[in-house]
């Protein structure tokens, strides 16, 4: 079973037709029809339902499709990793960063890592939670993020702290003499700055308008009048002085954060440490 030949079936299974793979294998409907034809020549059995709407596979090997779905997951990340370009002796550096720090910290960290002879440096985006997990699946040599402050590092992990962020309940000056509760900008449930934020303190009763999962949407929702969001003093210094936005102290307490750079505790790969050092240093 090759790689595109996985990608082809996986194709049909998320699309539900040939028409939607083809498109996403960007080949004509004719031309992945026939290829379809030939992975099923070579196997030597039909793999598909033609007749069900969506097309799936024939019941005798629905059960195959996490299985198949497992090696195409493999197969990428051992792709990615054997591919990865080499920069001054060494191989490229991927950093996970908390998507709410990203655009802070990533020139940094860039600029950092390229002093010490890594290179080119590969970001990646995430939520917190995924950011670990790219560490573990070693999708990700480095992760930056959020965490409580003063926490102990999670069993497995190397952590150190190389940042602080004080989140403050901001809105504009019109909302603040708004008479009643506080209305305010949550965090989504699931998300790290909402448990965060519930943990830093009791907070008074108020009104939810909003609900978002990053910081970006929470600052555009705060800056148009919508209602108090907790927000980094990094981001709003200059609202702050200008005027635009303004601390409420009625809406509930300031949360402390540190930002921490991890990475796994037991690696065989020489590089990572190397590069840990270049930040945490």
């Amino acid at each position: 079973m090759q790689h595109d030949w996985l990608e082809d079936v996986v194709a049909v299974l998320d699309t539900g037709s040939f028409s939607g793979a083809a498109d996403r294998r960007c080949v004509n409907r004719s031309t992945f029809t026939r290829r379809i034809a030939a992975i099923e020549d070579l196997l030597g059995v039909e793999l598909f339902d033609r007749g069900s709407k969506p097309v799936a596979l024939r019941r005798a090997l629905r059960e195959q499709e996490t299985q198949m779905r497992r090696l195409m997951a493999e197969m990428r990340c051992l792709r990615e990793t054997l591919t990865r370009p080499v920069v001054s002796n060494t191989r490229a550096i991927t950093v996970a960063c908390q998507t709410d720090l990203a655009a802070s910290i990533a020139p940094q960290l860039t600029k950092d890592l390229g002093k010490r002879g890594f290179g080119p440096v590969r970001l990646i985006a995430c939520d917190r939670d995924g950011g670990l997990l790219d560490l573990l699946s070693q999708k990700a040599d480095l992760l930056v993020a959020y965490d409580q402050a003063g926490a102990d590092a999670r069993a497995g992990f190397l952590a150190r702290t190389i940042g602080q962020e004080t989140f403050a309940p901001v809105c504009t000056p019109s909302h603040l003499t708004r008479p009643g509760s506080p209305r305010v900008i949550e965090y989504a449930p699931d998300t790290f700055l909402a448990g965060a934020l519930y943990r830093s303190g009791e907070r008074p009763k108020s009104v939810p308008v909003a609900e978002t999962a990053d910081v970006q949407t929470a600052y555009c929702l705060a800056t148009q009048g919508m209602g108090v969001a907790w927000l980094p003093l990094s981001m709003v210094e200059s609202d702050l002085r200008a005027g635009r936005l303004v601390q409420h102290a009625g809406a509930g307490p300031l949360m402390e954060l540190d930002i921490r750079l991890l990475r796994l505790k037991d690696t065989a790969d020489r590089v990572v440490p190397g590069a840990w050092e270049a930040l945490a240093g």
